[in-house]
């Protein structure tokens, strides 16, 4: 499950739109200062967070993202793609690294590709990472216009009424094709461990099969959800 928690509700959007930029999630929702994004899930594609930083100005705007402060976590299980992608970052590392930036043009979008990634259990306990927006000047040097968020993982959201009961894989090892038991209707996608969609299907009520075809030999993730949108998360693989 993943949520955002708005902490800023008071706030007009005026005082957003002050921003050289603007920041926003892969279906156009607008991530403001302050937001806490939430999952319940140390897996993809659930917890993958994908981003977009727009430019609202007519001149190219250099953006970095600093690292902040982490709860119950060291940053050496999260993934963070922001022009250059790191599957290890430090607490005051401020990315891409050193004298490097991602230059946005004038009225322009960062490209697609970069997202906050979280993969530590975090023992049980909810774990929480704070980093920070903000662009740099031609030498390198930071100038503020700071837009700050967290990224929270919560166990606690991946327990009750968002899971769907009855619906299990008859085995989570399996060849050409995944065959599922369910008492209703629903629809499978599966993702590869990168979170890219790599098959798809419709499984009627009293079970079915999807074809994997020539998906290579590896581990997978199917979301299964009804016609109410409950899904429930199975990880399997594919020899």
């Amino acid at each position: 499950m993943k949520k955002i928690t708005f902490l800023a509700l008071l706030v007009s959007g005026s005082l957003f739109a002050q921003l050289p930029y603007t920041v926003e999630d892969a279906d156009g929702n607008m991530i403001n200062d302050g937001d806490v994004l939430e999952f319940g899930s140390f897996e993809a594609p659930e917890s993958k967070h994908d981003f977009f930083v727009n430019n609202e100005t007519s001149d190219p705007i250099n953006v970095k993202i600093e690292f902040v402060s982490a709860i119950n976590a060291d940053g050496s299980l999260f993934e963070l793609c922001w022009g250059l992608c790191y599957t290890e970052i430090t607490v005051g590392g401020d990315y891409p690294l050193g004298n490097d930036w991602v230059t946005i043009d004038g009225n322009g979008q960062s490209l697609p590709g970069n997202h906050f990634y979280n993969q530590s259990d975090g023992g049980g306990s909810p774990i929480d990472y704070v980093f920070r927006f903000h662009m740099v000047d031609g030498g390198g040097a930071d100038i503020g216009e700071n837009l700050s968020i967290t990224y929270r993982y919560d166990p606690a959201l991946g327990i009750g009424d968002n899971q769907l009961d009855n619906v299990n894989l008859v085995s989570t090892v399996v060849r050409n094709q995944l065959d599922v038991q369910t008492q209703e209707e629903l629809t499978a996608t599966v993702y590869s461990i990168q979170g890219k969609v790599v098959a798809n299907g419709r499984v009627a009520a009293g079970g079915g099969q999807i074809t994997l075809g020539s998906l290579a030999s590896q581990p997978y993730i199917v979301v299964l959800t009804n016609n109410q949108g409950v899904s429930k998360t199975i990880k399997f693989v594919k020899r």
